[in-house]
């Protein structure tokens, strides 16, 4: 008999962990394999608190459906009017998975949800906890449930409030022709007088969306109109008969209006807007005009989908001044970051990151790699974001976060916490999708045209036929398209077009392009077309949206 070979299996390694369903049932040995060894910087009164790892992260990431429970008991509990008063001014919720003890002792540790809400919600907060430690799924996989207060704010603020509140001095580049990544700018509507109100942000990228056309990508919630109507009243009470809830309830969703893009200032301004007006078109001016977003010469053009997204809270501004470089390239901690774009990144990323934006100066800091949710005033009520141990500030939205050793983006910051040194992010894979779906591009592969077609036609729109769609895009497929590299040299694709396929059929060749799909259309089907270098792209085309749980209870029964 041959004698097992001697492994050793240190505290984070996951091979000794079983596939548990309670967690009271693991052993102790188990148990620490779960925890991240070193505690995390969230605080909360009397408790340290770890990161879930291996298994555990696992369970709440990937499997089971446990996050995606949780946020969906979220959205579901926000719209019921009376479980919660309306927001009031840019106070968030968020949840997350955390293992908490108030010991101090990592062995001593237990897998909370915890509802991080503002003081104004800890009765409500307090509700919904009880909700949810009660449901089927909580009980069997033995987690408990808490609340926090914390104070979790949108990134992105009006000019005035923003300076009012001690905004961080811009940081400059060494470049003398600087790029427009990470540039905080200042947006303001066309319409608004001089003296009136514009809200800041950051550019995370340019992306060459067509033959020099160059468009910096930031976040859309920026252009939003803000709805007086539903301002918060202390008169809103759990008896009142008018429904309150958190989706829709701080913007209007109509299309934005036309607005005037600034390179905001190096230094802090007192919000005045003649000073933009007068500089703008000056090279020289740190508050000059760099471009334009929304122009009705951009909407002959492009289809407002094109440009907009409210639900996925991206938006495309047209940088069109001489002084920015539009290669994206960032001085991070004495390093070169050239950050692109990747649509099949959609994991949660755990390690050390950059985050890029003007208003925080470089910034490298400790991304969880933990899924939460986050509730928000567009899409579904609460979206899923991932945090990051970061101090940002007004203004940092849309800045884009980078992993360091490949460069990828992997998130778009979009809130930050009053009271600590957090952040959250969006994730940068569906919007970097999203994007490309509209545009018909390759963004991994430079952000050029997949197509030869004018600059002039339109794209998809959301009237077009599934099958007109489904034929644009073959034909320009299989014709004579391009695809341009970085360098904005274009490269012939393959003329015999794509192999189209039915039903579950794949290409007998390369799988690297079945998981990296290039494009989602918004049809019905699903196809395949092929690159030069012999890598397959699958096209996938979905009509309609997902069916919601009609309760809380049936989503519960599911699990």
């Amino acid at each position: 008999m041959h004698s097992r070979p001697h492994v050793e299996i240190v505290a984070n390694e996951a091979p000794m962990i079983p596939d548990f369903i309670n967690w009271h049932s693991l052993s102790l040995d188990a148990k620490l394999c779960c925890i991240a060894p070193i505690a995390d910087s969230a605080t909360y009164i009397g408790w340290t608190a770890w990161m879930p790892t291996n298994r555990l992260d696992h369970k709440w990431n990937d499997e089971c459906g446990i996050f995606e429970f949780i946020k969906d008991f979220l959205k579901q509990a926000s719209s019921e009017g009376k479980l919660f008063r309306r927001a009031k001014g840019l106070n968030r919720m968020s949840a997350e998975l955390q293992l908490l003890s108030n010991t101090g002792r990592r062995e001593d540790a237990t897998p909370y949800v915890v509802l991080l809400h503002p003081e104004e919600y800890r009765k409500e907060a307090g509700k919904l906890i009880e909700r949810l430690r009660t449901t089927k799924l909580i009980m069997r996989l033995g987690f408990k449930v808490t609340g926090s207060v914390q104070n979790i704010v949108i990134s992105g603020a009006d000019v005035t409030s923003a300076f009012s509140s001690g905004i961080s001095t811009v940081h400059e580049h060494g470049h003398a022709k600087r790029s427009a990544c990470g540039m905080q700018i200042s947006v303001r509507p066309v319409a608004t007088e001089a003296s009136g109100g514009g809200r800041l942000a950051t550019i995370g990228g340019v992306l060459e969306l067509r033959p020099n056309r160059y468009f910096g990508l930031t976040s859309a919630h920026i252009f939003a109109e803000p709805n007086v109507t539903d301002e918060y009243s202390e008169n809103d009470s759990e008896n009142s008969d008018q429904e309150f809830g958190f989706i829709g309830d701080g913007h209007s969703r109509e299309a934005p209006k036309e607005h005037y893009i600034f390179k905001s200032a190096s230094e802090k301004q007192d919000g005045n807007w003649e000073e933009f007006d007068q500089h703008r078109t000056s090279l020289d001016s740190p508050t000059r005009q760099i471009g334009t977003a929304f122009s009705p010469a951009q909407q002959s053009e492009f289809s407002i989908d094109m440009l907009y997204n409210a639900t996925l809270d991206w938006a495309l501004v047209e940088i069109t001044d001489p002084g920015i470089q539009f290669k994206n390239f960032y001085e991070a901690s004495d390093k070169i970051v050239r950050p692109r774009p990747d649509p099949r990144r959609t994991k949660p990323f755990k390690g050390d990151v950059f985050v890029l934006s003007d208003a925080l100066a470089p910034q490298k800091c400790r991304s969880s790699g933990s899924r939460s949710a986050i509730s928000v005033d567009w899409g579904d009520g609460f979206v899923e974001v991932w945090r990051i141990e970061c101090k940002s500030d007004f203004g940092s939205c849309g800045s884009w976060v980078v992993d360091p050793v490949d460069e990828i983006v992997l998130g778009i910051l979009v809130a930050h916490s009053e009271d600590q040194s957090l952040s959250w992010m969006l994730p940068a894979g569906p919007i970097f999708a999203d994007i490309e779906s509209r545009w018909g591009v390759d963004l991994a592969a430079g952000a050029r045209p997949l197509t030869s077609r004018q600059t002039g036609q339109r794209g998809l729109r959301e009237d077009n036929p599934a099958h007109e769609r489904v034929a644009w895009a073959a034909s320009m497929i299989s014709s004579s398209a391009t695809l341009g590299s970085t360098d904005g040299h274009l490269q012939s694709l393959d003329r015999a077009g794509p192999r189209k396929v039915r039903g579950e059929e794949r290409p007998s060749t390369s799988t690297e392009g079945l998981q990296s799909p290039s494009a989602v259309l918004r049809g019905r089907g699903a196809g395949y077309m092929r690159y030069p270098d012999g890598r397959w792209k699958r096209i996938i085309m979905m009509k309609g949206k997902s069916s919601h749980w009609s309760s809380l209870d049936q989503a519960d029964r599911q699990h």
